[in-house]
C-alpha cells in the first residue's frame, strides 16, 4: 500500500512541470493565418477568424501589448496577416497603376506623381487615398505598396498608411500614421521579427 502511494506521489511529482506547462498554455491564443500557426500571449488581445486572418495592436513606442488605444496615431500600430489572395504586383496592376481592369474611376485615377526623397514615389490619387511606392522592381514588388489616406479635417484627421506586402504565402497589412511613412521599412523589420517570435515551431 505504501509503496503504491509512493509511486502514485512519484508520478504526479515527475508530471507536474508538464501540467505546468499545459495550463501555462492558457495564456496564449493560438491563431492561424494561411498555413502558419501563431501562439500569441493574451496580452497582446489579439484576434483572428475563420478566414485565417490574424489582427494585433501594439505599443509604437517598444512593440509591446497595446494597454489603452488613443485616437489618433502616435502610440499604436495595427498589424493585420491574411492568406494571400493575389500577388501584390497584381493587386496594384488591377487597381491603382492608372490603367485599371474596368471602368475607370477616381479611386483609380492617378492625378499626379511626385518624389518624396530618397526612396518614394507618391501617386495622388483622384479619391482620398495617396499610393505610395518604395524603390523596387515594379514587375514583382517585393517591397509591396503603402495606401495612405490624406489629411482631411473634420472628416479624415489622422492620417495613415497600410503597407502591404506579401511573404510566407500570407498578405500583410502594417498600418501606421502617416506622419512616420519614412519608417515603413523599420515597422516591416519590427512587425516581421514581433510575429515570428509567435510562430509555432515545425513550421
Amino acid at each position: 500500500m505504501k509503496r503504491s502511494i509512493l509511486i502514485a506521489l512519484g508520478c504526479a511529482i515527475a508530471l507536474a512541470p508538464l501540467g505546468m506547462a499545459l495550463s501555462g498554455d492558457n495564456s496564449f491564443d493560438h491563431l492561424q493565418a494561411g498555413s502558419i500557426t501563431y501562439r500569441i500571449p493574451k496580452e497582446f488581445r489579439a484576434g483572428g477568424d475563420s478566414d485565417g486572418d490574424i489582427f494585433i495592436k501594439v505599443r509604437l513606442s517598444d512593440w509591446g501589448p497595446l494597454e489603452r488605444d488613443a485616437p489618433g496615431w502616435e502610440d499604436n500600430v495595427n498589424i493585420l496577416i491574411t492568406p494571400q489572395p493575389a500577388p501584390i504586383a497584381v493587386i496594384y496592376d488591377h487597381h491603382y497603376d492608372g490603367t485599371p481592369v474596368g471602368t475607370p474611376g477616381k479611386w483609380t485615377e492617378i492625378v499626379r506623381t511626385h518624389r518624396e526623397e530618397p526612396d518614394l514615389t507618391v501617386e495622388v490619387m483622384g479619391s482620398v487615398y495617396d499610393i505610395v511606392i518604395p524603390d523596387q522592381d515594379r514587375a514583382t514588388m517585393p517591397l509591396g505598396f503603402m495606401r495612405c489616406t490624406r489629411p482631411n479635417p473634420p472628416l479624415l484627421p489622422n492620417a495613415s498608411c497600410g503597407l502591404l506586402f506579401d511573404r510566407d504565402g500570407q498578405r500583410w497589412k502594417i498600418t501606421f500614421g502617416r506622419q512616420f511613412l519614412h519608417r515603413y521599412s523599420e515597422f516591416r523589420e519590427r512587425a516581421t521579427t514581433l510575429l515570428d517570435s509567435f510562430r509555432k515551431e515545425n513550421q
